[in-house]
């Protein structure tokens, strides 16, 4: 496995992974590929700031990440986190989610916001453990 930016990932094959990693989410997120570089560019995706893991160079898991200023303080933003199915429950993720604090240490980032649906014990369960506490609650 290889983990790495998204720098020089093709937005395609982002798009292709997401919709993959999607797919059995709880909350339907269905979007034409227009759709989704929309959010993108809507969002502030930042590639230098967004990871992935690689298997024999397709994605199978991806934290895409943007960056603004929340409470005058330079803040990475979740733009959206998953692992395609054949690939949950290996340890991808906590291993993007060191390579994410790795990046935010390297740009003196100490602020890091995502947010996560209350119902998905497997996300929640991962966040605590990665040290991530719970500021707000919101209804969706």
């Amino acid at each position: 496995m290889e983990y790495r930016t998204l720098e020089n990932t093709d937005s395609v094959c982002i798009y292709e992974a997401f919709t993959q990693a999607f797919s059995d989410y709880q909350v339907s997120v269905d979007m034409s590929f227009k759709s989704f570089e929309t959010m993108l560019k809507r969002n502030g995706f930042m590639p230098a700031v967004s990871v992935g893991a690689f298997a024999d160079r397709t994605l199978v898991g991806f934290i895409l990440n943007g960056v603004r200023d929340w409470d005058n303080e330079k803040t990475v933003y979740d733009l959206g986190t998953g692992v395609i199915p054949d690939f949950r429950r290996t340890g991808i993720m906590g291993e993007l989610l060191n390579l994410v604090s790795t990046i935010c240490i390297k740009n003196k980032i100490s602020v890091y916001q995502l947010e996560v649906i209350q119902d998905n014990e497997k996300a929640l369960t991962l966040y605590k453990k990665q040290g991530f506490r719970i500021n707000r609650i919101l209804n969706v």
